[in-house]
């Protein structure tokens, strides 16, 4: 199987989309929304969609920071994901994965892809 670079960013870039404005929609909306939730996870899987296929298309044809700042926010998306199934899978991780390591493990992983992209592409 063949997928290439750009589908794989795209991809990651639709999961951080999906997350930030899903949580920002349910977490506005639960002051005046009783079922916040069938609000946000909608909205979320639009902003999704809109960021994936937008990704896809002009990857490309971006400038070499444009594509560490995208491959930053693919990082972000893929890193939470992974945490989230090992706290999910591993019930001991649960206390050692609360919401502020996550955020820092997947801020880390995101610099650490966006560091790699600029060592990769220099002479």
């Amino acid at each position: 199987m063949n997928i290439s670079r750009s589908a794989l960013v795209a991809a990651g870039v639709a999961l951080s989309a999906f997350l930030v404005v899903a949580t920002l929609v349910i977490e506005l909306a639960s002051s005046t929304l009783a079922f916040s939730v069938l609000v946000g996870i909608p909205v979320g899987f639009v902003a999704a969609v809109v960021a994936g296929v937008a990704t896809n298309r002009r990857y490309g044809s971006f400038a070499p920071g444009r594509r560490r700042l995208v491959e930053f926010i693919a990082g972000f998306g893929y890193s939470v994901a992974a945490l989230g199934a090992l706290r999910y899978a591993v019930p001991p991780t649960r206390p050692l994965l609360g919401f502020e390591t996550v955020l820092a493990v997947a801020v880390v992983v995101s610099l650490a892809l966006a560091v790699r992209s600029v060592v990769e592409q220099s002479p």
